[in-house]
């Protein structure tokens, strides 16, 4: 019932039996088989032995995600971290937990704090999304906050990350959390074909229910995201005013126009990836023209009202970089508040060290801006000037 229940299992294989044996061995059986969980509503993992019978001899369950677990008879070693908690070594002895090696101490991470939210999608059927708070949280003081979206972000708290300003994609949710905003890191629900709809009823959803938390400032909230991020920042942008500013990454942004792109990666036409990939419109462009401009970023643009920055990788062989040059020239000539960032001989991710750098410090220096106030950088004041 692992799929009812939101939990995701698999068999930590004994090293002392040969992997051709399998899983069909009788011995391999008669020792019990070794699980590996991990729940997907609170994001605890844990190990327990179901024996021959198909009795739970023992459970182990924590607050962190369990990897690189190795079995050997009625032994278990693994590593975990979490958000809050670094790399991990242990050791489950018949049933017994042992705690062998912690990087950090808890005395540095005691204020890191997150909490789970659950919103509906456009179904009623809940989705997940973790909100991290300022490592200087104080109750009854007003906070700005960045949301950042991919297709399900809230499994990244399952990782410990130190803060640091190289991100490929220009955004480091731990760097943000000790500069004292909020970040939220949120699901959406991807319906084929509705992409639009249900990515915005997702979003608009999961932010009903995060500024419940009266400490977030509602009117200081803005917007990230790179690749099919960057797809879901700009479409969000002209089809609701939540955000007061945002940031799109090498975005995909005109369906019509990708699905007869030759594309550089896999040297074919991308009409597979807008019909059955991560743009999921189910039918080919010439069956259904009209969802394929709906949900296509462009076709909001006019609506847009709060300012957006737009970089990526002059040398992209995943996305076309004319998607995105495209979406800064149109906002433009609606005479919106826009700014490219173009990085020479850089591709899908900025992995030159030097523009990475450039690259996270900018969206370091829009965020605080607009959301704190703080002076323009000199590369922003021609377009407020």
């Amino acid at each position: 019932n692992g799929r009812e229940k939101g939990i995701e299992y698999r068999v930590i294989k004994d090293s002392n039996f040969p992997s051709e044996w399998g899983f069909s061995n009788r011995t391999h059986h008669e020792n019990g088989i070794m699980l590996q969980f991990f729940n997907r509503s609170n994001f605890y993992s844990g190990i327990s032995l179901i024996t021959s019978v198909g009795k739970e001899k023992w459970k182990f369950v924590e607050e962190g995600n369990i990897k690189n677990a190795k079995r050997y008879k009625d032994k278990v070693w693994y590593t975990s971290s979490f958000y809050d908690k670094p790399l991990s070594v242990h050791l489950i002895n018949n049933g017994k937990h042992n705690l062998l090696l912690e990087k950090g101490s808890h005395e540095e991470m005691k204020d890191l704090k997150y909490r789970i939210l659950q919103y509906p999608n456009s179904d009623g059927a809940l989705l997940n999304a973790v909100l991290l708070y300022p490592k200087n949280y104080r109750v009854e003081n007003k906070f700005a906050m960045v949301m950042e979206v991919y297709e399900n972000m809230s499994r990244a708290v399952v990782n410990y990350r130190i803060p640091h300003l190289t991100d490929g994609l220009g955004f480091s949710y731990m760097h943000y959390v000790h500069e004292d905003y909020f970040v939220l890191l949120p699901q959406v629900d991807l319906k084929i074909g509705e992409l639009a709809n249900s990515i915005t009823t997702s979003i608009e959803n999961a932010l009903i229910e995060v500024l419940k938390v009266k400490d977030i400032d509602e009117e200081k909230i803005g917007i990230i995201g790179g690749s099919f991020g960057g797809y879901e920042v700009t479409l969000l942008m002209g089809k609701t005013n939540l955000f007061k500013t945002a940031v799109a990454g090498v975005p995909v942004v005109d369906l019509p126009r990708s699905f007869l792109t030759y594309g550089k990666m896999f040297s074919t036409p991308e009409y597979w990836r807008v019909e059955k990939h991560q743009f999921r419109m189910g039918k080919s462009l010439f069956q259904n023209w009209d969802s394929h401009l709906v949900n296509s970023p462009v076709f909001h643009m006019k609506n847009v009202k709060k300012p957006v920055l737009i970089w990526l990788g002059k040398d992209d062989n995943n996305v076309n970089p004319d998607q995105g040059r495209s979406y800064f020239i149109g906002l433009k000539r609606l005479q919106k508040e826009a700014v490219l960032l173009e990085y020479p001989s850089q591709g899908h991710n900025i992995t030159n060290p030097v523009m990475a750098e450039d690259l996270n410090v900018k969206v370091w220096q829009w965020f605080d801006y607009h959301l704190k106030n703080k002076e323009p950088a000199e590369w922003i004041i021609p377009m407020i000037d």
